[in-house]
């Protein structure tokens, strides 16, 4: 039941459709050409690496927060037998 529903609904690229969309509203009509040397792999490629890497930064932050309370514990707690 579920893999027939599965079937009968119509899947979109979203990534290669998107891609070009933005591309077309910078480039112009000539983004058409724009898809032939560009893969979906290329798109979701990159967009992992850049999610990648404002994910990094976050948890870089998070690192660090954790450090300062774990060194301001460790301080406080220090003559506890």
């Amino acid at each position: 039941m579920w893999t027939a529903s599965l079937r009968s609904k119509p899947r979109l690229n979203t990534t290669s459709s998107l891609s070009t969309t933005a591309v077309a509203e910078i480039v112009g009509p000539h983004a058409r050409w724009f898809h032939y040397g560009l893969t979906s792999n290329d798109v979701v490629d990159t967009a992992q690496a850049l999610l990648i890497q404002q994910a990094s930064l976050l948890i870089a932050g998070d690192l660090d927060r954790l450090a300062n309370v774990l060194e301001r514990r460790a301080w406080e707690l220090k003559t506890l037998p």
